[in-house]
């Protein structure tokens, strides 16, 4: 296992010197005089650890660690001090979520005991990460995936809400994408309850008896019953239920400071708004005007983000593929039907493996049209 990456921060060079020397064979060691100097090596590396003097030139070391916090969320956070009072240690704990408060001097055994005990919560955090990035996503992929299998239509508006919310989520550079794409996938989970004449009438926009309308409405609810249930998916399930209430103002001025629920319900309304609009024949401009007219309030900058997502064909390179030649950077620019009629991937719908192995076995036993008409974007986001 690599060494871990641990930043010390502290005005006096013999200390910096002293723990480098007895510390480096366990660990790698960068050092910094100043909060200014370790918030630039921040900016160059991952730490698994921090730890700061208390009394620091400018920058104090509570202050230092509280912004630590704020950059590097998985960094744990150690003060080395010769202050002992109170006050400065429930500040400290309060201001910077401190792992630890050690008192100098500190002998070279009980630090190196310190940062061995925060190396392992960085572990434990890092490798929860991972699990909630990775194997969650994974899983949920999948599950869409087979999902899309029974009703191609339903799950290519998942596939085209997830892919709007992954561009926004990159453009904007948010540290949650992963769980913005979660709620997107598992927002239409509901719609398996509602017959499939009745979700075709409301993407139209045609009118819906009373009972169409509550069975309809009523889908938002059952994926959010399904997913509360579920360990880490609490947050999912909440931007879901939120989404299909009225949108108010978020509580920061910036839109990427607000709360991880806050932000995924914003970005899930507008672009289930977004999608509805353009299925039913709308421009994205008019799409747009919709959003900006409704009742809800939606943050500035998703709408400028929103407006430049590519999402007609115009704003993509056109192509005709075989199926062996169809890759993930692929959109469906058609409906894809077996010969016999039978719909086998909707429009709009990312190409994944799943998909692409179900089409080359319907083309083996019952035989596809090709090529396949789909859509690739020009554009970055």
């Amino acid at each position: 296992m690599n060494k871990a990456r641990i930043l010390l921060v502290d005005d006096e060079p013999i200390v910096l010197q002293s723990i480098q020397r007895v510390l480096r064979k366990r660990f790698t060691i960068d050092t910094a005089a100043t909060a200014g100097e370790a918030l630039e090596l921040l900016d160059k590396h991952s730490y698994a650890v921090a730890v700061s003097d208390y009394r620091m030139p400018g920058m104090n070391g509570i202050e230092f660690l509280a912004v630590v916090k704020e950059r590097s969320t998985d960094t744990v956070r150690l003060m080395l001090t010769g202050q002992a009072d109170m006050e400065a240690t429930v500040r400290a704990v309060n201001e910077g979520n401190i792992f630890r408060f050690l008192t100098k001097p500190c002998p070279h055994d009980a630090l190196a005991q310190a940062l061995d005990e925060a190396v392992k919560q960085y572990r434990l955090i890092t490798a929860e990460k991972e699990l909630l990035e990775k194997t969650l996503n994974g899983s949920v992929t999948l599950l869409v995936d087979l999902l899309s299998l029974v009703n191609p239509k339903v799950f290519g508006r998942a596939s085209r809400l997830r892919s709007y919310v992954r561009q926004i989520s990159q453009k904007l550079g948010l540290k949650k994408g992963w769980l913005y794409e979660l709620a997107a996938m598992m927002s239409q989970i509901g719609s398996v309850t509602v017959p499939q004449d009745i979700l075709e009438k409301a993407g139209l926009g045609l009118e819906l008896t009373e009972a169409e309308r509550i069975l309809y409405e009523n889908q938002t609810q059952v994926s959010h019953r399904l997913l509360s249930h579920i360990p880490r998916m609490e947050s999912v399930a909440e931007i879901i239920n939120r989404s299909s209430s009225h949108i108010l103002e978020i509580s920061s001025p910036d839109f990427t400071d607000a709360s991880s629920v806050e932000i995924g319900t914003q970005i899930l309304k507008a672009v289930t708004v977004f999608d509805q609009e353009l299925s039913r024949g709308e421009s994205p401009r008019n799409a747009l005007l919709v959003l900006e007219e409704s009742a809800d309030f939606y943050h500035p900058k998703l709408m400028a983000i929103l407006g430049n997502i590519p999402v007609s064909a115009d704003q993509m390179q056109k192509s005709e593929v075989k199926i062996a030649e169809l890759t993930s950077d692929m959109i469906f620019a058609t409906d894809v039907s077996s010969l016999d009629g039978v719909l086998l991937v909707a429009k709009g719908q990312e190409v994944t493996s799943l998909i692409k192995e179900k089409l080359a076995s319907y083309s083996h036993r019952k035989g596809i049209k090709e090529p396949i008409k789909v859509l690739i974007r020009r554009l970055k986001i």
